[in-house]
């Protein structure tokens, strides 16, 4: 339905540990290729039930050996030093920092200098970030009181 030059991409959030209603890492594996298939251009594995971040990527790397597009690997990536892994490691073509980019704005400009010790580091509380935005008010950080205010004086 769209033409050829349009991007698309796919958030998929398979379960990643028992006891959790929904697919699984298997249903990924089957359903990555169809994706494609379709005409997927890149996937985003984004599971958001464990904490840890092994598991998010190790879901990225399985789905990245079966498929052809780029694998996002989303998940624990606040940490740079998982987040390089993770790309040198060949586990995912990219990675996602989400909340981490909402405690810190400069997050990836303090990464790309060697400035790591800065960062003001998100530990997911999700009081003001997620917490704000089911209760549709403008999302913040309870480690970064300028979160969300950067434009304000």
């Amino acid at each position: 339905a769209v033409s050829a030059d349009f991007l698309v991409c796919y958030r998929h959030s398979p379960v990643d540990f028992a006891g959790e209603d929904g697919y699984g890492l298997e249903d990924t594996l089957k359903f990555a290729p169809e994706l494609e298939k379709a005409g997927l251009n890149v996937i985003d594995i984004s599971p958001s039930t464990v904490p840890e971040s092994g598991p998010h990527v190790n879901m990225a790397a399985a789905a990245k050996e079966v498929t052809r597009v780029p694998v996002i690997a989303v998940g624990g990536m606040n940490n740079p030093k998982v987040a390089e892994d993770t790309l040198s490691e060949d586990k995912a073509h990219l990675v996602a920092v989400g909340r981490g980019l909402i405690a810190d704005a400069q997050w990836s400009n303090k990464v790309r200098e060697g400035r790591e010790a800065e960062i003001i580091e998100c530990i997911e509380c999700n009081e003001k970030c997620y917490g704000n935005l089911g209760q549709g008010i403008p999302i913040s950080c309870t480690q970064n009181p300028r979160s969300g205010f950067e434009f304000e004086e």
